[in-house]
Formats: structure tokens, sequence, C-alpha cells
């Protein structure tokens, strides 16, 4: 079988990064022929329309090309607006192929009264004071200050209207792409069924987000003599981007609740969201004000080596996410096995589901609910490497949910052998 993949934005972005993966999977196997083509598209239509030709022509020889497409965070892949649409029309009319697409970052559009709604609390907000963020490791403390004027309502309006316009046209987009597919995989029920409200079809399948494999070296000890960490302290990380949804706030409310050997550690940056930056500042104040600002560690942008020396650091990993499509960070927290917490979202049930009690939950969303499930869990004594979350992560290597990607990829090779043809896309 010949397959073909499209690797588009950097090599570092989330989303390529999930398709480079599954290509080297298939370069493993012996029976299969894999083209990988690697693109980078710029706000320029016309170079756009070039590379994606010829990446359609090198393509179009394969029985099967996939290609990965994110929702909610588009800008350094296909685009925004209608340059991503005309981007995705290229590639889709230009390739004779049968093609398949992974959809990531699956959340609900905004709805017009839901926006009409939030545009008039945002009437009254007042103007943001954020900081810059120092992007180093253990950095916990912000630098210069920066003015941010979020309050003018004329661009809130603006902002509002962008914002719907937006969302009207992703699910003008997602329809007449999935016209064009022949499978639409996504990484969880709940990402299906959000799906159906946009586009109702009959393409989509289930493929679960597979863990990454880890050569490890070193223990926890280890870990924690290098980043110059208490071997007697407790330590918890919440690991990502630091956004209110993921839950920051609560794990600072809880702080002031827990043992005084309980540390607090954010692996992670800001986004360059305004926004987000003024988060990091309120959750320092919030810090401060109870008196755990000196047991709370932000780590800033952390490479691949020292990520890792985190991770095995870590006594237990907390995931109080407010909502989630596809967590990637989770995806991370199984592949070193460490214990996890997390709240009892339907995503979270798909993994116990898979592996019963891998995934420690709490509820309801409050940080005395979050601070008993620590302290059971502290409280406790636990190896370094949890037996049922190692389970989960064999049930989820690259391995086994490539064939079962591979499943898919023959049925469509099958179903175009018997016809004698390949589609006309």
């Amino acid at each position: 079988m010949k397959i073909g993949y499209l690797q588009i934005g950097s090599s570092e972005h989330g989303v390529c990064r999930y398709g480079k993966l599954l290509a080297r999977e298939a370069q493993k196997r012996k029976n299969l022929n894999v083209t990988e083509v690697n693109i980078t598209l710029k706000r320029d239509w016309k170079h756009n329309r070039a590379i994606l030709t010829d990446a359609a022509k090198q393509l179009s020889a394969a029985d099967v090309v996939h290609f990965q497409y994110s929702l909610g965070n588009n800008k350094n892949l296909w685009g925004q607006s209608w340059l991503k649409l005309y981007s995705l029309w290229v590639f889709v009319s230009l390739c004779s192929s049968p093609l398949v697409v992974t959809l990531h970052d699956i959340y609900p559009l905004p709805s017009f009264s839901t926006e009409a709604f939030n545009f008039i609390n945002r009437w009254f907000q007042p103007t943001v004071s954020t900081t810059t963020q120092k992007n180093t490791v253990a950095s916990s403390v912000a630098s210069t200050p920066k003015k941010i004027k979020l309050s003018n309502p004329i661009s809130k309006l603006f902002a509002t209207l962008r914002r719907i316009s937006g969302a009207n046209l992703e699910a003008f987009t997602l329809r007449w792409l999935l016209n064009r597919v022949e499978f639409v995989f996504v990484c969880s029920e709940v990402e299906a069924q959000r799906l159906k409200v946009i586009v109702n079809n009959n393409k989509t399948r289930i493929v679960p987000i597979y863990v990454e494999e880890r050569s490890i070296t070193i223990d926890r000890q280890k870990a924690r003599e290098l980043l110059k960490l208490d071997k007697n302290q407790k330590i918890i990380t919440l690991l990502g981007f630091i956004h209110p949804r993921k839950g920051h706030q609560l794990i600072v409310e809880a702080m002031s609740k827990l043992p005084a050997d309980v540390i607090a550690i954010f692996a992670g940056s800001t986004s360059p969201d305004p926004y987000a930056q003024a988060y990091l500042e309120q959750l320092f104040t919030l810090a401060k004000a109870s008196g755990v600002q000196c047991r709370l560690r932000v780590t800033g942008y952390l490479s691949e080596e020292e990520l890792e020396l985190y991770l095995l650091a870590t006594d237990l990993a907390v995931c109080p996410f407010k909502n989630l499509s596809a967590s990637a960070s989770l995806s991370t927290w199984i592949s070193v096995a460490r214990p996890i917490l997390a709240f009892d979202l339907p995503q979270i049930a798909e993994y116990n589901k898979l592996e019963p009690g891998a995934i420690k939950t709490f509820s309801p969303y409050t940080s005395d609910a979050l601070v008993d499930a620590i302290a059971n869990f502290l409280n406790a004594n636990h190896e370094e490497i949890d037996p049922a979350v190692d389970r989960l992560r064999t049930k989820l290597s690259v391995a086994t949910i490539f064939d079962r990607l591979l499943t898919y990829y023959g049925s469509m090779t099958n179903k175009y052998e018997s016809l004698g043809s390949s589609p006309n896309l």
C-alpha cells in the first residue's frame, strides 16, 4: 500500500508533530510505501498555491493521503479566514488520491446569542494591566509591566463580530471539507459529538490520540537533583499553556489548604494572548495573597529535555481542566506513567473505560474537592510508575493507534480496487 502524508507547518507545532510521528511509524512497516511532503504556508496566496500544487502532484500516486486540520489553532498551519479555505481548496482539488483528515482542537463554535451575551459583559470590563513573562526555566516573577487597552467598546464589538463571522466560515469550511474526504478522524467521542453538531455526517471515526514512547534513563530522585528540588517535598504539576480553562487558579486556591511540604509546578508558559498574560499576573497576586507564592514555581517554556525532568520529578500530575478536546498534555503524562488526577470530564471517562482506574478524578469543580483528592493520594504510598497508567500507555502506543488507522486505509484501497478506479476529488 502507498500512503502519503502532507505535513503542514513547523515541526514544533503539536498538530504537525502528530502527523510526523504517524509517518515515522508507517515507515517502519515493510509492506508500506510512504511518501511524506513537508510544507509551510505564508500569508501569500500565490506562494501557497505553488507549493500546494506541487505537494498535491507528489502525493497523487498514493493509495491514500492523510493530512491534519485544526479548528482552533490554524494560524501557523493552513492559515486564517478565507486564505485557509483557499489553501484547502487548492490541495483537495488537485490531489487525485483518496483523502482522509484528522481534526484537532474541536470545540463548540460560538453562537450569535452566546457572543452577544459575552459582548455585553466585556463592555463593562476595565482596562487590563498585564505583564510579559520571562520564558526561562524556573522563572516565577513576571517582567516589565505593560498596559493593554481591552476596554474600548468599539474594539470589543469588532472582536465579537470577527468571532461570529469566523465561526460561520469554519462551519462552512468543515461542511465543504467533509464532502471531499473519505474519512474524518477525531480523538474522542466528545469531539465526535461536537463535530456532529456542526456537520452531521457518517464519515467520522474515533481514533484516540496516541502516546509517544520515551526512553527514560533516570528516576525521580535524580530528576529532582538536576532541578534542585527537595527530595522530601511533595510535587504536584500542571503541564501545558497557562490558560483559564486549564485550572491553574483552582490549584492556587487549593495550595493554602494543603500541607506546607506540597509544591505546585506550572510546567509551561502563557500564550501571546493578552488575556492569558493578565491571567498569569492574577495567579501571582492570588498566590501572594494566600501566602503560597514561595510554594509555586512557573517554569516558562521548556525544552524536551527539561520537560522530561519535570515529568519524572512529579509525585502527582494534576489536570483540573474545565474543558478540553484531546489533551496532548494528558498524553504526555501517560507516556511516563505518572499517577494522574483530573476533573471528572466525559473525555476522562473514555480513558478509564479503556483502562479502569487509570486516571483518578475529583468532583465537583471546587478547590475543596481538589484538596481532598490530592491529600488522599499523597497520604498513601505510591510507586513512581502507576500500573494502571502503564497499561493505558501500552494500549495507546503509536504502533497500536497506527494499526487502527491502517484498517481504515485498507478499507479505502479495497473499495477503489474493487471499483477499478480512484476517486475524482
